[in-house]
């Protein structure tokens, strides 16, 4: 999820990325216990771009590692999983994979620089991307 990453970014919190991640599973396992006709999608794009209006608002443009690096990823990946949605699902399959694993080195990159998140939710996400990326890639 790399609205953790923008989220994290624009409050300058890095702790901050382990509320987001709760609070998007717990969007996600509500529309999905209470059967909700809710396009997740839209409304993480609406959160994302809310949290970016607030980094530029409070002047954080220049910061290192900070709103334009956390956005280009955003929207790479976020890109990535838009064509694997509409492309053949072998095709779209291998996308997803690949988005996964490309996902698990920005994780490894925000890790080893300590910065934007914490350690602790790089790590996770490094590995938790890793192996799913690989799950996928292995069932394609």
């Amino acid at each position: 999820m790399p609205l953790v990453y923008v989220g994290a970014a624009v409050l300058d919190r890095p702790r901050f990325a382990w509320v987001v991640l709760l609070v998007a599973i717990a969007a996600l396992v509500l529309t999905q216990v209470l059967d909700l006709k809710v396009n997740l999608v839209l409304v993480f794009l609406v959160v994302a771009l809310a949290f970016l209006v607030v980094g530029v608002t409070r002047g954080q443009l220049r910061r290192p590692g900070g709103i334009p690096l956390q956005t280009a990823g955003m929207l790479a990946f976020g890109a990535t999983a838009l064509v694997a949605f509409y492309e053949d699902p072998v095709l779209g399959g291998y996308l997803v994979a690949f988005a996964l694993l490309g996902h698990a080195a920005w994780d490894a990159y925000h890790y080893l620089r300590n910065r934007v998140v914490p350690r602790s939710y790089a790590e996770f996400c490094a590995v938790f991307d890793l192996l799913l990326g690989a799950a996928v890639l292995f069932m394609t």
